[in-house]
């Protein structure tokens, strides 16, 4: 978690039975310090998509999970199951390794506000949904909307929950992009098919235009060592002099030592030809995609300095691809 940064909750649930207890508990989690982050933020936020909300999930420091009568709408999903969109979220943050705090309300209390019908496929899924939860992290009970409020506030003091926070990017988050880093660069070394042996590059920094002096000789090294630190290089030379072996042994290099920044191998004229931002084209490959890697977490990791961008042939770009 950032320096200085408020630690981010959402708040998972139904919407339209639980209005007043979300409204109660959002204004007393923003005045104990927190950032809220929640479907209001949404236009159109009781028909809200839920690839939006599971990338918001995924980019939260604990998420509180509230649930009534009612189990939800269940969008369409390419693995077929029919589960709602708020299950669908508990899944993520559980996926995710984010702090889960769970709280159902007290059967004892008077409910006025809407209920799936009893022995209705949503009553039973509800059921079942609130029994996953109860097994998996326990839960909290609570009946009016200040009640909730006091019990969340109790939840995240009693165990120091700020500072146990499970913040983004996590180990396992980091370490699953860093597999996905690894899988495009066994991708790209694949497709390059380069021979089995090239002649040892002689590496020189340029003298700046107007510099007299001549260029200064560096190692691979160096290289390495400068994306660690945050610098970065634009490699120019002749065609077929090895750029490509040597960006792909530079990334390699970064995977293997464990650098503080992944290296993330872009190939230029295949990212163009996709006409999406980098992002969302890392987010597109196969790679990406087996281990749920979101272009906002790409976006998030590269804002925060974690990720070092590869990015090779930008002279094979086509033309027509050119902004």
């Amino acid at each position: 978690m950032g320096q200085g940064r408020k630690p981010i909750l959402y708040i998972s649930s139904t919407f339209r039975d639980l209005k007043e207890h979300r409204a109660a508990l959002k204004i007393a989690l923003e005045k104990a310090g927190y950032d809220v982050d929640c479907m209001e933020r949404y236009p159109a936020f009781d028909e809200r998509p839920l690839d939006r909300c599971l990338e918001d999930v995924a980019l939260c420091d604990g998420y509180v999970l509230i649930v009534a009568h009612r189990y939800g709408s269940r969008p369409d999903h390419p693995d077929g199951r029919l589960l709602s969109i708020t299950e669908r979220e508990y899944e993520e943050a559980t996926l995710r390794s984010r702090t889960r705090l769970a709280f159902c309300v007290d059967d004892s209390y008077t409910w006025l506000g809407e209920q799936d019908a009893r022995g209705s496929a949503d009553a039973e899924s509800l059921d079942r949904f609130r029994s996953r939860v109860q097994r998996d992290v326990g839960v909290d009970f609570f009946k009016s909307p200040d009640n909730l409020s006091a019990l969340v506030l109790a939840a995240l003091s009693a165990h120091n929950f700020r500072a146990a926070l499970s913040p983004f990017p996590t180990a396992d988050d980091l370490e699953r992009v860093r597999r996905m880093a690894s899988g495009l660069l066994e991708d790209a070394t694949n497709r390059s098919k380069m021979p089995a042996f090239v002649a040892p590059l002689r590496l020189a920094v340029l003298p700046k235009e107007g510099e007299d002096s001549g260029p200064d000789e560096i190692t691979v090294s160096d290289l390495i060592k400068g994306l660690g630190e945050h610098k970065s290089f634009q490699l120019v030379g002749d065609g077929g002099i090895g750029k490509t072996t040597l960006m792909l042994g530079i990334a390699s290099a970064c995977i293997d030592s464990n650098s503080p920044r992944i290296p993330v191998y872009i190939d230029a004229p295949i990212w163009a030809r996709s006409r999406r931002t980098i992002p969302e084209y890392i987010a597109s490959t196969v790679s990406a995609q087996r281990l749920n890697v979101t272009a906002t977490e790409i976006a998030k990791l590269a804002e925060i300095g974690q990720l070092a961008l590869l990015v090779n042939g930008w002279n094979e770009i086509d033309r027509k691809s050119v902004v």
